[in-house]
């Protein structure tokens, strides 16, 4: 199931692309504003990616970077 576009909250559905990106040709566009997810090899691909929000992505740990220290 394709989730709600995380924008503007319109439906989404799946596009194909034959001859422009023949290995990579499903990606998920918003009906409503456009927006899109990039290019998958597969449906099933692209749905996942297209359902991942902020609150269910993988998190980790990072130290801020203070002036200078990076030199």
């Amino acid at each position: 199931m394709i989730e709600p576009c995380p924008f503007c909250g319109g439906s989404a559905k799946v596009g194909h692309e034959k001859y422009y990106q023949p290995r990579v040709s499903r990606r998920i566009i918003c009906t409503v504003c456009f927006s899109s997810s990039g290019w998958y090899r597969t449906e099933e691909e692209a749905i996942e990616a297209w359902n991942r929000r902020s609150n269910n992505a993988p998190t980790f740990e990072v130290e801020p970077i203070r002036y200078g220290e990076w030199l």
